[in-house]
């Protein structure tokens, strides 16, 4: 016989049926929410929109993928996924193909300074000035590549080596050019030794162009598309 002075026992409360697992997601939406307000004040909205789309797309379709070998996803729906991914890889390959012409454009006007006689210090001091620019956004329209191109890595990272080359490479490069702008404040002199600077500058932009051609990106792009 129980003792009913002893203190009275509490039922326990059913913890109830476990909360159904969510499936792992393929991108973290707050993260990215986040990194593009960031992105937005950094860069430009046009490349944004387009990285956005690329990242999102790149979840659709990993999403896809495991949907469908779990039989979980239509063929219609598995089709708008791929679609989406083909889409947002169009964007984003003609905005890196302008930022490849914008950087072609800006180098090609420093190339035509560098060969006036006599050489004007100011044109050619502006256009070195304003070439960071276009090399920026160049190189945030190839992180979008990067994200949704196929088999870009190595053709990417040969026009990485060709800017460093352009950019720093000793005795052959703009670097050349500007060393020489700062160690001559005064007008330029149409000398031998502007010549030999002049011609390095010039030297280093042809061989950029001719190795960093749009070419092998439209052949890539054309083969991500189905285009071709």
């Amino acid at each position: 016989m129980e003792d009913e002075t002893s203190t009275p026992r509490i039922p326990r409360e059913s913890a109830g049926p476990a909360e159904p697992s969510l499936p792992a997601s393929s991108f973290d939406l707050a993260a990215l929410q986040r990194d593009l307000r960031i992105a937005t004040r950094n860069g430009r909205y046009a490349l944004v929109t387009a990285v956005a789309a690329a990242v999102i797309s790149a979840g659709i379709s990993a999403w896809a993928s495991t949907s469908v070998k779990s039989t979980e996803m239509n063929r219609q729906e598995h089709f708008a996924a791929a679609q989406a991914v083909r889409k947002d890889r169009r964007e984003v390959y003609v905005e890196y193909v302008a930022s490849v012409m914008d950087l072609a454009g800006q180098l090609t006007l420093i190339s035509a300074s560098l060969s006036a006689h006599p050489p004007d210090r100011a044109t050619i001091a502006a256009g070195l000035n304003k070439l960071p620019e276009p090399i920026q956004s160049h190189l945030r329209a190839e992180a979008a590549v990067r994200i949704v191109g196929s088999e870009m890595g190595p053709f990417l990272a040969r026009r990485d080596r060709a800017l460093t080359a352009l950019m720093s490479e000793p005795g052959s490069s703009l670097a050349v050019v500007k060393s020489h702008l700062e160690h001559h404040s005064g007008a330029l002199t149409d000398d031998d030794e502007w010549r030999r600077v002049a011609t390095a500058g010039i030297t280093a932009i042809e061989k950029f162009l001719k190795d960093t051609s749009i070419d092998e990106i439209a052949e890539r792009a054309r083969a991500d598309l189905g285009s071709g």
